[in-house]
């Protein structure tokens, strides 16, 4: 019997010319595959299994994962009695007698992959199958795990064989590569979500930042004009403060989407680190212990350096949150080159260089269903007035839009850690520009064309620059404002305008001027395009750019200093 059946196996895998009907049927799912032969007590075995059926066991699935014994007591049933070449290469033994033997010795039934492999053998037996399939898993003799698929050939009752055909077929590399398409299409989806409220936020942002200018603007101004002590004072600085808070909430929104305006610079991430090693603990609270493990030879990375800081502030404030009753926030940095190993775990990295900053806290983690949203722009864990949701999805922004990538690990109960790859440049560090300020009673007396077609803003523009002894000319658009420039035959020092109008754009304008008046300059207002170039032309190496909302001594520093460069 055992010959015939070795018979069998042998032509199942080399193609004989005598085969049985459901031989021919199988023969081309077994021929390139690991193939063993496993005695079964299928009466035994079926028996049991009309016993419950008989009584009034019907759903034998949930019965099975409630009864583990029963799958203990069919892999006793089950011996391994020959195998081919394939399936010792496979399991990379030597000897088929390795391999063979009682099923229960082999398969290790705590694995739940195992369990539910045996679980449809079972199943098939009860509903009569003569094939059936299961994905597991396997370690072959050197340790190594491999992805396997099983099918199972299993005799009908009348079969006169008393054998199963197994067939195992490693499929190691195409789980990985449908575990990487499953990683880019989540990837994909996370990047079309943020595009779409990228989008949104875009569309809103310019007359939004436009608004928060005017209001805080003006009540500043009111402010200014009142005698100290007046009551509406604190009132006015109240609207002030609310029109911070409008700026920072459509800021994040910016950042999230990728459309903030960067300013980015060689720097080094030791650096920034250490800087602000000194103001987290005022930020997270004393009862966080703050761990430093900072690579002396740490490279560079081209970067917004005020950007990064506020991802740090962000991550550390989501660890303050997860380590209530105190724990261990730790800052690392490291030099890292994308190499085949971390492209096999994330595939959509670049090749090449990076550097690394990696954020851990002990605190009480989080779960798969958490972690894979936790990016998603208004999703938050908080309770309802504790967050806003944009925090990590701000941190996402300014990642991606840097160039880098960042990623999440974390478990309930054991901490959470965000590792950032930037990537390394070899240029040196540049140096640290001061933020501008206006001079101390310097007032001004050149010529300042304002474009800006929102005329609230303009208004409160002019107010500002008039203050201070400018002579301001106002247009709504850039059409208007080449016709005042003819009509008035004015020598404009700077053109002030947005970049963004209908009809013709800033830079579109600056160009056409400079054809009027090579010499003068540019101040260009913005509040949210991040391609600034590629949208509305190049705005000229000679030209500077304020972002909206600003106050009035941040207008004046920006007027003063770009006509100082004259």
């Amino acid at each position: 019997m055992l010959k015939r059946s070795q018979r069998r196996i042998q032509a199942a895998g080399n193609g004989p010319k005598k085969l049985s009907p459901a031989e021919t049927r199988y023969r081309n799912i077994f021929q390139h595959s690991a193939v063993s032969l496993w005695e079964e007590d299928i009466a035994g075995l079926r028996a049991a299994l009309n016993a419950l059926k008989a009584r009034g066991v019907i759903d034998l699935r949930a019965w099975l994962d409630s009864h583990p014994d029963f799958l203990d007591e069919a892999a006793r049933l089950i011996r391994v009695v020959d195998v081919n070449e394939a399936t010792l290469a496979l399991y990379e033994v030597a000897r088929a007698e390795s391999l063979k033997g009682p099923l229960e010795t082999r398969l290790d039934l705590r694995d739940p992959m195992a369990r539910a492999s045996m679980r449809d053998n079972v199943l098939a037996v009860w509903e009569d199958k003569k094939y059936c399939a299961a994905k597991s898993n396997a370690v072959t003799t050197t340790g190594k795990r491999i992805d396997i698929d099983i099918k199972m050939y299993i005799p009908p009752e009348d079969d006169p064989y008393p054998y199963m055909l197994v067939s195992v077929l490693d499929i190691t590399a195409r789980v990985k590569a449908e575990n990487a398409l499953r990683r880019s299409e989540e990837e994909l989806a996370q990047a079309r979500k943020m595009e779409a409220v990228g989008r949104l936020a875009g569309g809103v942002a310019h007359d939004f930042n436009n608004l928060i200018t005017v209001i805080r603007g003006y009540a500043e101004l009111v402010e200014e004009n009142l005698p100290e002590g007046a009551p509406a004072r604190a009132d006015l600085r109240e609207v002030k403060r609310a029109a911070d808070r409008a700026a920072d909430l459509t800021a994040q929104l910016l950042a999230f989407s990728r459309k903030q305006i960067l300013q980015p610079r060689v720097v080094s991430l030791n650096e920034i680190v250490r800087r602000m090693e000194r103001m987290l603990p005022h930020m997270v609270g004393e009862d966080l212990e703050l761990v430093m493990f900072l690579q002396p030879d740490a490279g560079n990375v081209r970067a917004d350096q005020g950007q990064i800081e506020q991802v740090i502030m962000n991550l550390a404030v989501n660890a303050r949150d997860a380590m209530p009753q105190g724990g261990t926030l730790s800052f690392q940095t490291a030099n890292l080159r994308a190499d085949d190993a971390l492209l096999s775990v994330h595939p959509e990295i670049a090749p090449g260089e990076y550097v690394t900053l990696t954020v851990t806290d002990t605190g009480t983690g989080m779960g798969p269903q958490t972690i894979a949203r936790i990016f998603e722009p208004f999703f938050t864990t908080k309770e309802l007035g504790k967050g806003t949701g944009l925090g990590l999805a701000t941190v996402y922004g300014i990642i991606k839009q840097s160039g880098g990538y960042i990623y999440c690990a974390s478990e309930l109960g054991k901490g959470t850690s965000f590792q950032i790859h930037l990537p390394r440049v070899l240029e040196a560090r540049s140096a640290d520009p001061n933020n501008p300020t206006p001079e101390s009673g310097n007032r001004g007396g050149e010529t300042i064309l304002l474009v800006e077609d929102e005329e609230a803003l303009r208004r409160y523009c002019r107010a500002i620059l008039a203050g201070k002894g400018y002579s301001v000319l106002e247009a709504a658009n850039g059409d208007e404002a080449l016709e005042v420039v003819r009509s008035t035959g004015t020598n404009v020092h700077l053109l002030l305008t947005d970049v963004v109008m209908s009809h013709m754009s800033g830079p579109e304008l600056g160009r056409k001027l400079r054809v009027l008046q090579p010499d003068v300059r540019f101040l260009y207002m913005t509040g949210y395009s991040e391609d600034l170039t590629s949208r509305h032309g190049s705005l000229g190496a000679d030209a500077d750019l304020i972002e909206k909302p600003f106050d009035s001594a941040s207008l004046l520093a920006r007027v003063r200093k770009a006509l100082s460069a004259r």
